[in-house]
């Protein structure tokens, strides 16, 4: 999960790298205490509760632990198979123990977004990943979250949308990023 760029205005915006171009790694600020150790070396961090990635871990090991599901039929017993999309399809048939891990995950996202809202104050914040496509099972948690830990006046007026580039956002990302500059490289003065 990264934060590309900072809203400057209603139609200005600049890319935010910070110093070694390593700004916005969101993903990987410690929100769980205790947590388990993820690849970056630290524990807890938000990508080992709220990822795609994670979503799957929770499903299989909630299920290996006595944990009823749909999510058992849907991959003909083969828990290795389970993906976050499998999470997603079990809640929209009525999943409990899937609505429950999306709906822990989107608390984690939102509590961890109202950081940022309250660093960045922003109009707009644009999900996109395999976490966004669980529409209302995200986006309802992430805005009670968000109400419950953010500055209301900071909040109160931040849009909350699913990116409509799917698993294209990211290509878009770094393409205009990379003709950014190459057109700064251009520019004479």
């Amino acid at each position: 999960m990264y934060l590309f760029w900072s809203l400057i205005g209603a139609s200005d915006w600049e890319w935010y790298r910070g110093k070694n171009s390593l700004a916005g790694e969101f993903g990987h600020l410690p929100m769980a205490d205790n947590g388990i150790l993820c690849a970056c070396g630290k524990q807890g961090c938000l990508e080992t509760i709220a990822s795609g990635t994670a979503i799957a871990r929770m499903a299989r090991e909630g299920i290996k632990n006595g944990k009823s599901s749909l999510l058992t039929s849907l991959v003909n017993e083969d828990l290795d198979k389970i993906e976050p999309k499998t999470v997603v399809q079990a809640a929209n048939a009525g999943d409990q123990y899937s609505i429950t891990i999306l709906t822990n995950v989107g608390q984690w996202l939102g509590k961890s977004i109202s950081y940022l809202i309250q660093i960045f104050n922003p109009e707009l914040i644009v999900l996109s990943g395999r976490v966004s496509n669980a529409g209302q099972y995200i986006l309802t948690p992430i805005q009670q979250a968000i109400n419950t830990y953010c500055n209301p006046d900071l909040s109160k007026e931040v849009k909350i949308q699913v990116t409509t580039l799917d698993k294209y956002a990211g290509v878009h990302g770094v393409t205009a990023m990379l003709m950014e500059k190459m057109m700064g490289k251009i520019e004479t003065k």
